[in-house]
């Protein structure tokens, strides 16, 4: 109920606002760290975006997984290892995957249906491969305030870092994350959600990995 009248908000202001406004507030707000020297062992992972509903890459997914190949090849001069994720509420998330192997490589950490999943798949490949000095989340502007929280909680001890692509670069009418439809969802679904992921982190790893269900809504 609370995400459907959030998305109607969204929407009205979508409708009424312009969208230079939304923008202005997501440069404020989002977290875009200085790119960590590459000491040790470098691991970048690009958020899952997710596929249309007529099974194409979304804008999002082409525009991070651009930027994440920057990252990889260009700054850390393919010395980084990749894992990545597929959105599991897409209609077909095999896309997904095939685009980021075919465009990136690296290492298939699984579905994720939520921010908090991609985590606990990287977590569970460290597991076996021991953990990175430096741990990179490419995602957009909306997202990394959570996505620094999450990181901080699952890994205090490892130098962690967010990089953001712009918002509107990732607006898809068709994405299969019905937040990404617009940038006034994609401001308010987005980050709405971050105090509680604040105050879940306060409990430490173990709880916030419980809530993994917490997830964007799917488009219908």
């Amino acid at each position: 109920m609370l995400v459907t009248i959030l998305t109607i908000f969204a929407d009205l202001c979508n409708f009424c606002l312009p969208n230079s406004l939304a923008e202005v507030i997501l440069k404020k707000l989002a977290v875009n760290d200085p790119l960590p020297p590459s000491k040790g062992r470098v691991v970048i992972m690009p958020v899952a975006h997710g596929t249309t509903i007529d099974n194409r890459p979304t804008a999002g997914l082409k525009t991070v997984v651009k930027e994440t190949y920057f990252l990889a090849t260009i700054h850390y001069q393919g010395k980084a290892t990749l894992i990545y994720n597929a959105y599991s509420q897409s209609p077909d998330p095999s896309i997904e995957r095939r685009f980021k192997e075919d465009h990136l490589g690296g290492i298939y950490g699984g579905l994720a249906e939520s921010s908090i999943d991609e985590v606990v798949n990287a977590d569970e490949i460290f597991s076996k491969e021991g953990l990175p000095d430096v741990f990179i989340w490419q995602t957009d502007q909306a997202h990394s305030i959570r996505a620094k929280i999450i990181l901080q909680a699952f890994y205090p001890d490892t130098t962690v870092c967010v990089r953001s692509v712009l918002v509107r670069d990732t607006i898809d009418p068709k994405s299969a994350m019905g937040t990404y439809h617009n940038i006034w969802r994609i401001l308010i679904l987005q980050i709405a959600p971050t105090p509680l992921f604040w105050w879940w982190s306060r409990k430490g790893k173990k709880y916030l990995a419980t809530k993994a269900g917490f997830h964007q809504p799917a488009a219908k």
